[in-house]
């Protein structure tokens, strides 16, 4: 084996990306960086006012929704943001848009997608 690996097993690396084996193959390796993850709720939606569950009920945002979008966006000024994923409901798009606006960072990759759209609770 090139390099005087032991096997030619793929390499493996463990969640800090530290390589776990016998030898790294370095043409395959992926060198991660450290990165940090921010989570945002949308703001209070009309429905949450109300105490409704919303599933997937395309709710819009209160006033205070938008409020607390405007003071996440506050919370994040110092951060430059790559990417967002975002649910296909209004209420998280509008959040995002909020924050994103405040931030100045409106040209960022944005994927949006179903699978973060939350529960569906059906009619209850």
């Amino acid at each position: 084996m090139p390099g005087g690996c032991k096997s030619s097993a793929h390499s493996e690396f463990n969640l800090s990306g530290q390589f776990m084996g016998d030898c790294p193959d370095f043409d395959h390796v992926v060198f991660m960086t450290t990165g940090t993850l921010i989570l945002v709720r949308h703001g209070q939606s009309v429905w949450n006012l109300e105490n409704r569950f919303t599933g997937w009920s395309d709710v819009p945002l209160t006033a205070q929704g938008e409020a607390e979008a405007r003071i996440v966006g506050e919370k994040l000024r110092d951060f430059r943001l790559d990417h967002a994923f975002c649910s296909e409901l209004s209420r998280a798009k509008n959040t995002l848009r909020i924050v994103l606006e405040l931030i100045q960072q409106t040209g960022i990759l944005v994927e949006y997608t179903a699978a973060l759209n939350g529960r569906d609770y059906g009619d209850l």
